[in-house]
């Protein structure tokens, strides 16, 4: 499902209607905006990401990332955000929080240069091949990290 301005979720199921193969997850694309709160994205396949983020800043709160139909397909991938936490201009980068991303075959979530998120009381568990990891942040890429209120 690609993004290219908004989308706002509440309770929702993103699935694969084939179980066996998948399907490509969601990406919010340059620009888009948009909330997604008490989702589940489930049965993503290939390599791809379940959640993919692009040069938008999306919230995201109370997601469940499971499932994975085949491949190595990783929890949420974010990229394309320059600037800086806290700085004037470009893309404040997007709020995952309260997110709990099970049993993926690749990492949990993926700070792609540049990037720049704000994560807050997320769990990543039960990678299952290889030496996957739970966060994974690379050159030029800023993370505030922290507990959502109230946790």
């Amino acid at each position: 499902m690609i993004v290219e301005e908004k989308l706002n979720s509440t309770s929702s199921t993103f699935t694969a209607t084939d179980v066996t193969s998948g399907w490509g997850g969601i990406r919010f694309e340059p620009g888009s905006d948009g909330s997604l709160d008490g989702v589940f994205i489930e049965k993503v396949g290939g390599s791809g990401y379940a959640l993919d983020i692009s040069g938008a800043s999306p919230t995201i709160d109370n997601a469940r990332i499971r499932f994975p139909a085949s491949g190595t397909a990783s929890g949420i991938r974010v990229a394309n955000i320059s600037g800086g936490l806290g700085t004037q201009g470009g893309t404040t980068g997007p709020t995952i929080s309260n997110t709990e991303i099970t049993g993926m075959h690749g990492d949990g979530i993926v700070l792609a240069k540049p990037s720049r998120a704000t994560l807050l009381s997320n769990t990543v568990t039960g990678p299952n091949s290889g030496s996957r990891s739970g966060l994974v942040a690379g050159l030029q890429a800023e993370a505030s990290l922290g507990q959502a209120p109230g946790v």
